[in-house]
């Protein structure tokens, strides 16, 4: 029985240093994985109506890429340009999602994942 509670206590006394510690314990802060960095960059950052073009996103945690990432792509003016709504990082931590221009403007290309986020300023010109 005595085994039983110091097991117990132990157990309680490390979760409570692991809370206490801002660790969340498992190596996860509040919003998941502590060392989140997500960069974004424009294959383009000016493009024709109605040219293909891309935004790739790089993910690290604690500096290394991570593969595996669901990270979301955001157009903050869809009718000026669209972009796929997600991709998953490869192995070097890089996501890349097309981006189609459709009228001149400005919108601003979002990507994130776990907690960080990173934006770039895509300008749609008329074609010719």
């Amino acid at each position: 029985m005595a085994a039983r509670r110091s097991v117990w206590l132990f157990a309680t006394l490390g979760l409570a240093l692991c809370v206490l510690a801002g660790m969340g314990c498992v190596g996860l802060g509040p919003g998941g994985p502590s060392g989140i960095k997500v960069r974004l960059v424009l294959a383009q950052s000016t493009v024709e109506v109605g040219t293909p073009s891309a935004a790739t996103a790089t993910v690290t945690i604690d500096g290394l890429p991570s593969g595996g990432r669901t990270v979301s792509f955001f157009s903050s003016n869809p009718l000026v340009a669209t972009v796929t709504a997600k991709a998953v990082t490869n192995a070097s931590g890089i996501a890349t999602a097309p981006l189609v221009a459709l009228t001149a403007g400005t919108t601003t290309i979002t990507a994130s994942y776990g907690g960080d986020s990173d934006d770039a300023v895509l300008t749609v010109v008329p074609a010719g």
